[in-house]
């Protein structure tokens, strides 16, 4: 049995700060960090990191070349928005897992209560309760 699923954070936390610390777009990631989920935490850091970068390039260079709009712009225009999407996303997760740290409960480290959070950062709730172990077993496999 891979430990990762075996894992569980425990302990009281607060939602709210979980959500905002989640939500702050230059540390993205951080309300993971506070909830003790680190590998959710170190990938939307990442893409936070990565997305700035690019929105910092696309910045620097200027809107236009030539009349038309130059790719790293519009690369920043159409992710950008997903990003902020991502962050909200993990804020909702964040809090609600943090609540339930609060009210006495026990979350696996992998585990969200966001259906659309756990896809793309862990497991979520429904497979956890539902023995989705044998689906994710490969995912924990080969990452």
């Amino acid at each position: 049995m891979d430990a990762s699923k075996t894992l569980e954070i425990t302990g009281s936390k607060r939602p709210v700060l979980a959500a905002v610390l989640q939500i702050l777009p230059f540390i993205g990631g951080a309300g993971y960090f506070y909830l003790g989920q680190h590998r959710k935490g170190v990938l939307l850091a990442l893409l936070s990191a990565v997305l700035l970068a690019g929105n910092a390039v696309a910045a620097s260079q200027g809107l236009l070349e030539d009349g038309v709009v130059r790719g790293w712009v519009f690369l920043a225009m159409v992710l950008t928005p997903i990003w902020f999407s991502l962050l909200l996303v993990g804020g909702l997760d964040a809090w609600l897992l943090g609540r339930e740290l609060k009210a006495g409960g026990s979350v696996g480290v992998r585990e969200s209560r966001v259906p659309l959070a756990g896809r793309l950062f862990g497991q979520s709730d429904g497979d956890a309760q539902s023995g989705g172990d044998a689906q994710s077993g490969s995912d924990t496999q080969n990452g």
